[in-house]
């Protein structure tokens, strides 16, 4: 690994990349059995590495991690925070190693990297590890993975500097709980030379980011900078909403532990409102603007009619794009694949979601497929069955796990199939289409 260095001081924005600091950083990764077993202890702190493995007094190894640690100024991993640091702390909860500062590089990866993947080395809550359970190598792991999310937010404070700060205030703002990642991030922060808002300065802008993005009649409270749990829910949404309306998934992960981030998102981005200056919701809740943006369409059918001679082809997209429920019967050349197609691409742009259309007939999913990449020049839908090759059902199965695909067929018998359920598992599904 690279020599890095020690946070430089503040400079002015427009200075050239930060150096990452990691040299007096502790890196640390544990390895625990189901049962809450420390089996493995692994760290590095500048050219020199800690090993623990087989069968190890517990309380010696810990007490040479102490003497190891001693020069750190903070400790670094991924899914330190919910994972090693609450292991260490039932098993020794005075180790002097909980009392560092902590940067945890899986809180950080999606609001460095919110395009998916978010980064080459993540997968869910751990690391594509290079050596099996290896802890050393997986601490050094985070370490580069760290690295890269560095240089990430130092592009963002010279591209974005308004969200630059907005996020040093909702990361490195200590409160009641989690102090330690206040302060760990307080330390990126002023090592890439930001200089953290005032409350109401950050809440400013975030007002500013979200009718950027989104509706302009949703409110920015107050109370959602005045809890760690809030504050991280808020970092997470507008670090998604930079790449809102392109091919990016919100993390699983961050969707069962954040919920406020969702609901944040789905407040911008779903629900439309009534006022004529908003132009994100007057474009994207529009159906019509919709059909001419997605298919290039001036228009919906005309017939079949509705009761008040509309068109009853409008009234069943329109539907389907305020995400209700419905049965539609319409008959043969009527229009019905535009009904469920589009509420699925407009549900992909606002939000992401994946729409799952499940259909039988494998030779129609196909002409289905290419005809809506043809007619759109989108490549947001795949069909799954029984008569793809391995390589051609592994490479649908990762778009879709990446957020590459809005719209995905899928025969009935593929729901008995782990690794389809493991692909949308990490996918929120936004309609089911029968």
């Amino acid at each position: 690994m690279e020599a890095d260095v020690n946070p430089e001081p503040v400079a002015p924005r427009s200075r050239a990349v930060a150096s990452v600091p990691l040299a007096h950083a502790l890196q640390l990764d544990l390895e625990v059995s189901l049962k809450g077993r420390i089996l493995k202890i692994g760290a590095v702190l500048g050219s020199e590495t800690f090993a623990r493995s087989g069968t190890f007094p517990l309380g010696d190894a810990l007490d040479q991690l102490t003497a190891f640690a001693a020069g750190a100024n903070c400790v670094l991993g991924h899914h330190l925070i919910g994972h090693d640091l609450p292991k260490l702390r039932e098993i020794c909860p005075v180790h002097p190693v909980l009392r560092l500062p902590v940067i945890d590089t899986l809180l950080l990866s999606p609001i460095a990297f919110p395009e998916n993947p978010y980064h080459r080395l993540v997968k869910e809550y751990k690391l594509v590890r290079e050596s099996v359970n290896d802890p050393v190598a997986d601490a050094a792991q985070a370490a580069v993975l760290f690295a890269d999310e560095f240089r990430a937010l130092d592009g963002l404070r010279q591209t974005e500097p308004g969200l630059f700060d907005l996020l040093h205030f909702l990361l490195a703002t200590p409160g009641d709980e989690e102090e330690l990642s206040a302060r760990g991030m307080a330390m990126v922060f002023e090592a890439l030379g930001g200089r953290k808002p005032s409350e109401e300065r950050a809440l400013e802008f975030c007002g500013e980011w979200f009718r950027r993005h989104g509706c302009q009649s949703v409110p920015v409270e107050a109370s959602l900078a005045r809890s760690r749990e809030r504050r991280l829910a808020l970092a997470y949404t507008v670090a998604w909403l930079r790449v809102a309306g392109s091919n990016s998934v919100l993390p699983a992960w961050v969707r069962w532990e954040h919920p406020i981030t969702g609901t944040l998102i789905r407040q911008l981005r779903e629900i439309p409102c009534a006022r004529e200056d908003c132009g994100y919701c007057r474009r994207v809740h529009d159906a019509r603007e919709q059909l001419r943006a997605f298919f290039g369409h001036d228009d919906f059918r005309p017939h079949p009619p509705n009761a008040a001679g509309g068109s009853l082809q409008r009234d069943i997209i329109e539907a389907g794009l305020r995400d209700e429920s419905l049965l539609a019967v319409l008959p043969t050349g009527a229009g019905k694949s535009l009904c469920y197609q589009l509420p699925a691409l407009v549900r992909n742009f606002r939000r992401g979601v994946l729409t799952l259309v499940i259909s039988p007939l494998q030779a129609l999913m196909k002409d289905q497929v290419d005809g809506l990449v043809r007619r759109t020049g989108t490549p947001f839908a795949a069909a799954l069955h029984g008569l793809l090759t391995p390589p051609e059902r592994g490479d649908i199965l990762r778009r879709v796990r990446l957020g590459d695909v809005a719209l995905l067929y899928v025969s009935p018998e593929q729901l008995r199939n782990r690794s389809f359920r493991d692909a949308i598992a990490a996918r929120e599904v936004g309609c089911w289409v029968f």
